[in-house]
């Protein structure tokens, strides 16, 4: 699916997490967890795809994503406890 706000392309299970946190071509993300907005609720990482996990992760611009493992792009996607 095409992201109106950033005309990125998101498969269909990454596209409600991305929506959630996009700010469009010329905004940089907000910082915390991506939301499914169609939900409201935090993804289960776990049960998503090594591919859907690298698509997210390299959307909210972490560049290495391709070179992780699920374990280490579900870290990373995982918000912190203060």
């Amino acid at each position: 699916m095409l992201c109106e706000k950033c005309n990125k392309e998101f498969s269909d299970s990454v596209y409600p997490l991305h929506i959630g946190r996009c700010k469009g071509a010329e905004g940089s993300w907000s910082i915390g967890t991506p939301v499914d907005v169609t939900l409201n609720t935090v993804p289960d990482y776990s049960k998503m795809k090594v591919a859907e996990l690298k698509e997210l992760a390299k959307a909210a611009g972490h560049e290495n994503a391709d070179t992780l493992t699920k374990t280490e792009l579900i870290e990373l996607l995982t918000p912190k406890e203060n």
